[in-house]
């Protein structure tokens, strides 16, 4: 079994495709949708690529690329990389620099910690980070919360999206719960470049309550 085998049932027997007319349409984020739908983005149809190579014993590992998301077959040696988004296209590792300088739109240079595979924490948190920043694009708060949540469950330590998390909480009128959150990533990173813009939040949201 390869990839080719795979390839032909995915993409040719299946017919599904990377979204590229409507990229940022949260139901590539779904995976319910992009079953449903044929259609997906990189991270949406290298997981079910992954699962259909998993249970054909054809065992392969998500690629965390910056701008991207490729998988790899496990095994020694085993230098080249798939790309679902492109019809399951197979690169090696100065394909994948092309790649992300294409996605960048000026020249890359790859480094090898660029392609690391990643454990399955990771790839839902990066799948919800997608549609965190969709929501927020959108003006779609209470969506982009609830993606948040949902990441800090995966991982409670992380500062910046405690940060995010406040924020938005500040934009909903949430304001004890924005302190809380927006006072915890000061103690955490006191230095932040955004620390000054931080405290003033603090700062009008202490004087708000102080008038009331």
């Amino acid at each position: 079994m390869s990839a080719q085998t795979i390839n032909q049932y995915l993409f040719v027997d299946l017919k599904f495709r990377g979204n590229t007319d409507q990229y940022y349409d949260p139901r590539n984020s779904y995976l319910n949708q992009v079953i449903d739908r044929r259609t997906g983005i990189p991270i949406t149809l290298s997981l079910l690529y992954l699962e259909i190579a998993a249970r054909i014993d054809f065992p392969m590992v998500g690629i965390n690329m910056p701008g991207h998301f490729l998988i790899r077959p496990v095994g020694e040696g085993m230098q080249i990389f798939v790309d679902p988004f492109h019809q399951g296209e197979v690169l090696f590792a100065e394909d994948c620099q092309d790649r992300l300088s294409q996605i960048f739109s000026r020249p890359m240079q790859m480094q090898p910690e660029q392609l690391p595979a990643i454990n399955p924490q990771q790839f839902l948190a990066r799948m919800l980070g997608n549609l965190k920043a969709i929501y927020l694009s959108k003006g779609k708060l209470q969506k982009a919360l609830a993606a948040i949540d949902r990441i800090l469950l995966l991982f409670p330590d992380s500062i910046t999206d405690r940060r995010d998390r406040g924020l938005l909480y500040y934009q909903l009128g949430r304001w004890p719960e924005a302190c809380r959150e927006l006072e915890t990533y000061l103690a955490e990173e006191p230095l932040a470049p955004d620390a000054g813009l931080i405290r003033s939040l603090l700062q009008r949201m202490q004087d708000n309550e102080s008038a009331e």
